[in-house]
Parts: structure tokens; sequence; C-alpha cells
């Protein structure tokens, strides 16, 4: 089996709402955020606990395949590279079509 389709946490919690999610073109696993009056990520919820966002150390706008008929083909996204107050990095998504976070990655 690929190991991009095996299960991840999702609202339906089984391995074909991660398929839908990578035909999508949703990359990453869906997380909880916090967010402050300015929409930007305060905390995240990560191994069972909520971790402070110590730091943005940047922000971007992905926008593609609006012009397609299929549906579901457009993809509205902001991104934020997050310093954690634990010491890691992460790369959160919000999907501005769709609604919630996904956790692109984490490191450090």
């Amino acid at each position: 089996m690929d190991p991009r389709l095996s299960p991840a946490p999702s609202a339906a919690g089984g391995p074909e709402s991660r398929a839908l999610a990578l035909a999508r073109g949703e990359p990453g696993r869906p997380v909880r955020v916090r967010t402050g009056p300015d929409g930007v990520p305060d905390a995240v919820w990560l191994r069972g606990g909520w971790v402070a966002v110590h730091a943005v150390a940047n922000c971007w706008r992905v926008e593609t395949g609006w012009w397609r008929s299929e549906p579901d083909a457009a993809v509205a996204r902001d991104v934020y590279r997050v310093g954690l107050a634990d010491g890691r990095c992460a790369d959160l998504a919000k999907d501005r079509l769709r609604g919630g976070w996904r956790c692109l990655r984490t490191w450090g």
C-alpha cells in the first residue's frame, strides 16, 4: 500500500478521507489551531496538548486550480511558518475555501 494513502486523523477518520484529501491537493494532516483576533496562529494541538506559537517566521498565500472545471479543483490556503514554544518549527495551512487547518510538516 502506498504510505501516502495510509490512515490519518480526519473528520471521517478513515483512509478514504485521507485519499480524498490528497486528491484535492490537501497535504499534511488536520490539526486544531487557536488564533488571535487577527487570524494568526497562537497555538496548535500536537501530540495530545496545546503548544504555543512563539513566533511567525513567514506567511504566504497559495492559490491554484481556480481555472479548472472539476469540483474542488481550486486550492486557496494561507501558510504560516511558525516557531513553537517547545523548540520545534511547523508549517500550518488554513484552508480559505473549505475551512480548517492542516499541519504540513514539523521539524526541529
